[in-house]
């Protein structure tokens, strides 16, 4: 599932584009990216964890992928780089409440300051993506929490902030929520 991000990006073979994956690490959805753009345009893939470049790192080499600038970066201040992106691909940072089948240790590990933490993060990291998407360019926004301070009000607070902001609707799924309320 957690492909579906990528696919919705709209990357075609060849392509020339120039993407920033904003949480890259360990490099599963950059690697995909990759293989979709067929090693054309580039891949800017940062991560502000430097522990975690490792795994990037081996992940894009192990794919042979050739277009990727890895940066130790944190995605809130993705604009200090000054560059525009044709296409972003935000998967937050979160909680992670969407694994709580996988790993029943979050049911009880997470409370609701890490949901107030993650959650003023997630809104400072796509307010910065969506400053470096170029006119008309394409932002997924995604997490595997299942809450709605991490999604929804994410989401409506960068609608509510940046008039030109829309949702536009996925090719896969279930049609989401297009607005929310507290």
């Amino acid at each position: 599932s957690s492909c579906i991000a990528v696919e919705e990006l709209e990357l075609q073979d060849g392509q020339d584009l120039v993407v920033l994956d904003m949480a890259a690490a360990p490099g599963g959805k950059t690697t995909h990216i990759a293989q979709k753009l067929n090693n054309k345009g580039i891949i800017f893939a940062c991560d502000s964890n430097s522990n975690r470049l490792s795994s990037l790192l081996f992940n894009l080499s192990r794919c042979f992928v050739q277009n990727a600038i890895v940066l130790n970066t944190k995605a809130e201040e993705i604009n200090k780089l000054e560059l525009q992106f044709d296409r972003i691909l935000l998967d937050a940072p979160c909680t992670c409440e969407g694994i709580i089948m996988k790993d029943k240790s979050r049911k009880k590990s997470r409370n609701l300051e890490d949901l107030e933490t993650c959650s003023n993060r997630q809104k400072k990291m796509i307010e910065s993506g969506f400053k470096a998407l170029k006119p008309n360019g394409l932002m997924i926004y995604c997490t595997c929490s299942f809450a709605p301070e991490e999604n929804e009000m994410v989401v409506q607070h960068l609608l509510s902030d940046y008039k030109e902001a829309k949702i536009e609707p996925l090719s896969y799924g279930m049609n989401g929520l297009t607005s929310f309320s507290k």
